[in-house]
């Protein structure tokens, strides 16, 4: 009879906290179900608010109240499109596909965090091999002054979406870059893109082109991928006068002021009878306190500008 009742006692205690379970899970189930519905409601209104910041407010509440990987990439993206690029970071970490990556890159990419973009990128066509985001890590090895890799990425997307004629001409502007004695293919480009790679190609001085080169990648809004494309010419002895005043100016403005002077007396030695070298010179020469120097280019210099 004892072990009886105390079977019984067992069976209640189980059956209590089997009930007490059922409860909580019950619970804890209706609360799961409200955040997520609530969560989805937050992210209606975010789509129909106009204000861009009110979006990102309810966006960041749907991702509180519902953590997946939708919520942090709505979000993520939001944030991004007005320019909070740290939030936009924070949010996309937790996204791990494809566009996931990609947007992610994007991100550190607007934040000049190339090297992280570039990570990230690459993880995103691990992913999916899509021509969009080789596209986009063509344009980041662009930032990152790296002409090969981009050349690389734009074929790439050629390959993959012959629609592309952005892809097609940057794949023809940086394998100039990489040889600027290359024959490029203007068939099927727009047209500015067309006229803009011809006035490059015009001239059949090498020098010409290299200066040339420098000035379109600078404009382009490239400055790294452009000092470093002269930079490179210069150590290899490929500068004309006006190509070493350019070089020149570019050390200069990175206050490198000893090199840019070693450059204008290689641009003196192309060309003595310059009066723009003299100039340069007499600037640089004062900033790094050679003022002997100084009063000898100018001394030169009057007496080729009488």
């Amino acid at each position: 009879m004892l072990v009886l009742n105390k079977y019984v006692l067992y069976l209640s205690v189980a059956m209590m906290f089997f009930t007490m379970g059922t409860i909580i899970a019950l619970g804890t189930a209706k609360i799961d179900d409200w955040r997520k519905v609530t969560s989805e409601k937050l992210l209606t209104e975010s789509q129909k608010t106009e204000d861009s910041k009110k979006s990102l407010i309810f966006l960041e509440e749907a991702s509180l109240l519902y953590p997946s990987e939708n919520t942090y990439l709505y979000t993520g993206i939001k944030a991004q499109e007005i320019g909070f690029n740290n939030i936009a970071a924070y949010y996309l970490k937790h996204v791990k596909t494809a566009i996931g990556f990609r947007e992610l890159a994007n991100a550190y990419n607007q934040n000049g965090k190339y090297t992280f973009a570039e990570t990230n990128y690459k993880k995103s066509l691990d992913k999916e091999n899509n021509p969009d985001t080789w596209y986009l890590l063509g344009k980041n090895y662009l930032n990152q002054a790296k002409a090969p890799e981009a050349s690389y990425a734009f074929v790439q997307v050629t390959r993959l979406d012959e629609s592309n004629l952005e892809a097609k001409y940057l794949t023809e502007l940086t394998a100039l870059i990489i040889d600027e004695n290359k024959t490029v293919n203007l068939d099927g480009l727009e047209e500015s893109n067309r006229q803009s790679l011809a006035g490059l190609v015009a001239s059949s001085s090498r020098s010409t082109r290299i200066n040339r080169i420098f000035s379109y990648a600078k404009g382009l809004g490239y400055p790294q991928l452009a000092y470093k494309y002269l930079r490179e010419k210069g150590e290899a002895g490929k500068l004309d006068r006006d190509g070493c005043l350019l070089l020149a100016n570019e050390l200069f403005l990175r206050k490198d002021f000893s090199a840019s002077y070693q450059v204008l007396l290689k641009a003196k030695e192309i060309d003595r009878n310059y009066p723009q070298t003299y100039q340069h010179l007499i600037e640089v020469a004062k900033s790094l306190g050679k003022f002997d120097e100084a009063k000898q280019h100018q001394l030169y210099l009057d007496n080729i500008t009488w």
